[in-house]
């Protein structure tokens, strides 16, 4: 006759750890969230200095898009006018009706009013 072998049983594991692993894991998601939300690009602020210009001028020139989503700035310069106003020149690569990536040129000048940015004139972005 065989004796029958006990069964092997799983340490069950304290709900102290599973509240842990699942802050962890939030944590952990939260932060990979974060990472790939987080494209470098300036925020819009609403100051009246070169970068506030710059930012500003991106959320213009990007609502002018079909597809904002794959906009890539590149050579953006930035230049102080008379008073509060600023223009911003570079160039941006987005997709098209098509689908199709171009590359457009634009200008921008903009001018601070104390709290917010105003569109004074825009050209470019023909594509």
């Amino acid at each position: 006759m065989t004796t029958p072998t006990p069964a092997l049983t799983q340490p069950r594991m304290s709900r102290t750890n599973k509240a842990l692993i699942a802050l962890w894991s939030f944590v952990g998601l939260l932060l990979v969230w974060f990472a790939l939300s987080d494209t470098g690009d300036e925020p819009y602020t609403p100051s009246g200095d070169s970068s506030g210009a710059r930012a500003a001028c991106r959320i213009l020139v990007e609502d002018r898009l079909v597809a904002p989503s794959t906009a890539d700035f590149s050579d953006l310069t930035t230049s102080e006018g008379t008073g509060d106003r600023w223009t911003v020149t570079g160039s941006v690569d987005a997709e098209n009706r098509m689908g199709v990536p171009i590359r457009m040129d634009f200008t921008c000048v903009v001018q601070y009013d104390g709290g917010d940015w105003r569109l004074i004139r825009m050209s470019g972005l023909n594509g």
